[in-house]
């Protein structure tokens, strides 16, 4: 059964994307399970994603080690791609954040590759796309889970929230690029917690994905497991809505 539109925000609009141009599931999974096997190959690339020099950071301060998206989605997302959200076999909706009027954007027309960029543009980690004449960030900033994008348009709602503040305490304080992913996971989750009260999907999947963080690609296929968890609770609703028996279960758990 295939959604009849997807919405994401983040790393749900990089898989969202791929998922409606078409590239099968399986075929996803072996490709971020290949795309991340090679360790030395997967730092040099990410060097390569690299958006300013390390001159930079004397003159505009900028982070010399943040990454630009797009050359990120050019390195890790399958192949083909189209252009264009027109050439999607499966409609999407992609949610990025205006950084200076401080409101989601959603884009479901036009180029794809800088909206998908404008949505994973964590704040630290990779630099802020422009488009349109608007500076766009993660549209995890607001909107890490964008409900209210489909309820207008379908029947029944499936979530799948992976916002979510770390857990596990190492028995020393965080630091660095730790502290700052840390706190936007937790202000992510909370965000999602406030938003489900008031447009709240008919069923909510929520993996164990706590002590994961946005650049821990070396732990693909323990992330992958944790989804994998879901399967049978995934086939459960699926069922239901074939049989025209949707299971509505609370949304927040």
């Amino acid at each position: 059964m295939r959604p009849k539109v997807v919405a994401g925000a983040s790393m749900g609009a990089i898989i969202g994307a791929a998922y409606c141009a078409g590239h099968a599931p399986s075929a996803l999974r072996e490709h971020v399970l290949a795309a991340t096997a090679d360790r030395a190959a997967t730092m040099a690339r990410l060097i390569e994603a690299r958006a300013g020099k390390f001159a930079e950071v004397f003159t505009t301060f900028a982070n010399p080690l943040a990454l630009d998206a797009e050359k990120l989605l050019d390195i890790f997302w399958p192949q083909p791609m189209p252009d264009q959200f027109e050439a999607l076999e499966i409609p999407l909706h992609v949610v990025a954040t205006d950084f200076f009027r401080h409101v989601g954007v959603t884009f479901s027309r036009g180029g794809l590759r800088s909206a998908v960029a404008a949505s994973m543009a964590v704040p630290g980690l990779i630099r802020p796309v422009s488009r349109a004449g608007l500076t766009l960030i993660d549209g995890g900033a607001v909107n890490p889970l964008p409900v209210d994008a489909l309820l207008p348009v379908v029947d029944y709602v499936i979530a799948i929230d992976v916002t979510a503040g770390p857990q596990t305490d190492k028995g020393e304080p965080p630091g660095g690029v730790e502290l700052t992913i840390g706190m936007i996971q937790i202000m992510e989750e909370a965000i999602v917690h406030a938003r489900l009260k008031s447009e709240p999907a008919h069923a909510l999947l929520k993996p164990n994905v706590r002590d994961y963080q946005v650049l821990d690609f070396f732990k693909a296929p323990e992330i992958l497991e944790a989804g994998d968890a879901l399967r049978g609770r995934m086939r459960e609703i699926l069922s239901g809505i074939a049989d025209g028996r949707p299971t509505i279960q609370p949304t927040l758990p």
